[in-house]
């Protein structure tokens, strides 16, 4: 079951409390016999026991500002990892680890380091995220704000006469619940306001598709530009190496010369280290709109939950003023939507 919430973690839009519910339906308990919660999932998934670490594991701890006691030649694949440390009572395990230690165990790691490093990206981003667009009035849900307070535009329901009945209304929750938004137009129809964002959602699909996205191009320039660093890291190691070196010939002056330069490679080698962390989810984001723009196709047979992931890949934020309705558009590579 360790291996499912790796792999339905990494490779699904599934939350933490969406993994926890599929075990505890189906029966799964947690090493102590009761049920599973997000925190125990999350302990979980940061625990890099169960990786197999190579070196792109190396540099994520790397850039994290942890202390690797083995040397990046160890790190081939195969065994797992113990990290520790000192932390506050009130600090969750392995989320900061700066000044931890990580050192490679004798055991072997069962779960790829791919996988891994997903789980830890997916993790980094979404840190103490509020629980947005839970609504089941409409697939705009928790993208939905208020030009002018900020808050979010909510779905209710208002009678308008006896040939329509009630219509579902989009209103201000900044000015309706909290009395704050002095905003001149009160309400937006519901049903209006999705058709013309689904018209404008199949257009940027079919721009895509014209543009002919193709994740795998993506990947293959991320490798080179991944490659490059890799070999700037490398001469950056070997420069802090020799400085290492020269510490022990040099005088007081010297000394604190080269104690500023090793400063500044080690700035240098963390903000590469963080260049690739993001290369890699950027080919991960990649190979999810290619598979999210297939699903679009086929919009009119989508599920409600469906539409809710299509709208959440390609909207950023739909904002409402008086008198318009302006969408943000996520951006995609080259390519803003």
């Amino acid at each position: 079951h360790v291996v499912r919430m790796f792999e339905e973690y990494a490779y699904t839009e599934a939350s933490l409390g969406k993994v926890a519910e599929g075990l505890n339906l189906d029966g799964i308990l947690s090493p102590k016999g009761v049920s599973w919660e997000n925190c125990k999932i999350s302990r979980i998934l940061r625990n890099p026991a169960y990786v197999r670490a190579n070196a792109d594991v190396y540099h994520y701890y790397k850039a994290k500002g942890c202390q690797i006691e083995n040397s990046l030649e160890e790190f081939v694949g195969t065994n797992g990892c113990f990290l520790y440390g000192k932390r506050t009572t009130n600090e969750r395990k392995y989320t900061d680890v700066t000044d931890h230690k990580l050192s490679l165990g004798l055991h072997e790691g069962f779960i790829d380091a791919r996988t891994f490093l997903l789980c830890q990206n997916k993790l980094d981003n979404n840190k103490q995220l509020k629980r947005t667009g839970a609504g089941k009035s409409s697939w705009l849900s928790g993208i939905m704000k208020c030009a002018y307070c900020g808050y979010s535009m909510t779905v209710t329901s208002s009678y308008i006469n006896k040939e329509k009945g009630r219509v579902k209304k989009i209103i201000c929750s900044g000015r309706s619940l909290r009395k704050i938004c002095e905003r001149e137009t009160y309400s937006f129809d519901l049903e209006i306001v999705e058709n013309y964002i689904e018209n404008e959602l199949k257009n940027i699909i079919r721009k895509m598709n014209n543009m002919n996205y193709d994740s795998n191009s993506i990947a293959q320039k991320t490798s080179k530009e991944e490659n490059l660093l890799k070999l700037e890291l490398e001469k950056i190691e070997e420069k802090i190496s020799n400085l290492i070196e020269s510490l022990a010939l040099g005088n007081e002056l010297t000394s604190k010369y080269i104690n500023e330069k090793i400063s500044q490679l080690d700035m240098q080698k963390t903000e590469i280290l963080n260049k690739i962390n993001q290369m890699k989810t950027n080919v991960f984001q990649s190979e999810k709109i290619v598979e999210i723009s297939k699903l679009a196709e086929k919009w009119e047979e989508l599920q409600f939950e469906e539409k809710k992931l299509v709208a959440k890949y390609f909207i950023k934020k739909v904002s409402f003023y008086n008198s318009k309705v302006e969408i943000e558009w996520n951006v995609i590579d080259d390519c803003e939507c």
